[in-house]
């Protein structure tokens, strides 16, 4: 909780179409002011198009309110998008059950990462697999650590995944990504 107070405090603007963490300070819509932290009952790395591993062990890392703690992403080489070997990957947030979110926080450990947003149609009760099973809510280009995506009206779902399609160089034809956290806001 005190880390989407923080990641929210980082941020300002309203709308979905543009990156938060530098826009003009806008006042919030009424579906914004009466959001919440919403708290995430589990986490899991979401790897569709590999091998369906993508360090699951460190995926709590993102919903632990720690920005010392980190999730990774495998470490790819020849091109930030995967060697070319995926269109992406990423970590599922569970909301337990159905909510309707208002906005997504996400504190990088690395940047410039390019990301996706998606949430499963409401009403779905059983954990996606595959990213066909889920609706795209924003794409953008995270140049800062902090940055919360504002949606412009409320998305009923229970499964919000943090899709990275380009990973930061973490070294001479290295990439890998680094989400330190992921935090959810909106009403029950």
């Amino acid at each position: 909780a005190v880390l989407a107070f923080y990641v929210g405090r980082q941020s300002a603007g309203d709308g979905a179409a543009s990156d938060t963490s530098d826009g003009p300070k806008v006042p919030a819509s009424s579906a914004t002011a009466a959001a919440r932290p919403l708290a995430a009952r589990a986490i899991s790395d979401f790897d569709p198009q590999g091998d369906q591993t993508e360090n699951p062990e460190e995926a709590a890392n993102a919903i632990d309110g720690r920005p010392d703690t980190t999730w990774t992403t495998l470490q790819y080489s020849t091109s930030p998008e995967f060697g070319g070997d995926k269109g992406g990957v990423g970590l599922l947030v569970d909301l337990g059950n159905q909510k309707a979110i208002t906005s997504v926080g996400i504190l990088f450990g690395a940047t410039p990462t390019r990301f996706e947003l998606w949430a499963a149609p409401a009403g779905t009760a059983d954990a996606p697999t595959l990213l066909t099973e889920l609706r795209q809510l924003d794409a953008r280009n995270a140049t800062g650590d902090s940055t919360r995506v504002r949606l412009d009206s409320p998305v009923r779902t229970q499964f919000v995944l943090v899709w990275l399609t380009s990973l930061p160089q973490e070294a001479p034809g290295l990439y890998r990504g680094i989400i330190a956290d992921i935090s959810v806001e909106g009403t029950a």
